[in-house]
């Protein structure tokens, strides 16, 4: 390939690239500020059935994008209060088998390695 030939297809690619917004991320731009809803991911992770057993709690006010979540320790079930989708996994790296936590659910009793969130 020529060198200016070169150099066009790479100013192509890089005007390309600049265009195109990063996966998971809104164009905030796009929408008047009064228009944003308002989201939090709140979770609580229980060491035992039935949400009892030791306690540890998320809260992520930002509410945007997705995020996923190691299990600090063993836990056995899980309690959605927040107004984001949750997602158990039995992997420790939001991989593996899953399962949707909603907040109409209440406490949900699942065995898993991690959590991720999707506001």
């Amino acid at each position: 390939m020529h060198p200016k030939q070169i150099l066009a297809v790479f100013t192509v690619f890089t005007s390309m690239a600049q265009a195109a917004p990063a996966h998971g991320v809104e164009d905030v731009s796009a929408r008047e500020a009064g228009e944003l809803e308002t989201r939090a991911a709140t979770f609580n992770m229980y060491g035992g059935d039935g949400c009892t057993g030791s306690v540890h709690g998320y809260h992520h006010a930002d509410g945007t994008g997705y995020r996923c979540y190691r299990v600090p320790s063993p836990k056995r079930s899980i309690h959605n209060v927040g107004s984001c989708n949750l997602r158990t996994w039995s992997g420790v790296d939001c991989r593996g088998s899953s399962a949707v936590i909603t907040q109409s659910q209440g406490c949900r009793t699942i065995l898993y390695g991690s959590v991720s969130v999707d506001c």
